[in-house]
């Protein structure tokens, strides 16, 4: 191997590194309104959904599964409530891979508790509100 060609695999094993390296798991908190009888389902479901939505972007929606949150989030009486997210993504480039709720005012979800999320709105509604764990 000439000097040239180890300089060329070391500066490119450097660069490999740096851009997986750092790829990394954030937890957020997120204040988020909730509603466990969104319009869009029906009781006939075999599973209950809650609907959430960010405060600072009522746009973005997160579903869940798990029946014990909504009783939970009725007796409080409040109107919205603290969810902690994990987002991956890459510190380096900022993009955000995915995002999962692991718990409600404090109250761990179970592990398939998330149903998925969605967006109502169109290209001028604001970002969602967990791109910003990576900036």
């Amino acid at each position: 191997m000439t000097r040239l060609s180890r300089i060329g695999t070391i500066i490119l094993s450097l660069c490999g590194c740096l851009l997986t390296g750092c790829n990394s798991t954030v937890e957020v908190n997120a204040e988020m309104f909730w509603d466990c009888d969104p319009p869009d389902y029906g009781r006939e479901r075999p599973w209950f959904p809650v609907e959430l939505r960010f405060v600072e972007s009522p746009s973005h929606i997160v579903y869940l599964t798990d029946r014990s949150i909504c009783s939970a989030l009725s007796k409080s009486g409040k109107k919205t409530a603290t969810v902690r997210f994990q987002v991956y993504g890459n510190r380096l480039t900022g993009v955000v891979r995915g995002s999962l709720p692991i718990s409600i005012e404090t109250v761990p979800l179970l592990p398939d508790a998330s149903a998925g999320a969605a967006s109502d709105g169109d290209d001028s509604s604001p970002p969602d509100p967990l791109l910003k764990a990576f900036k």
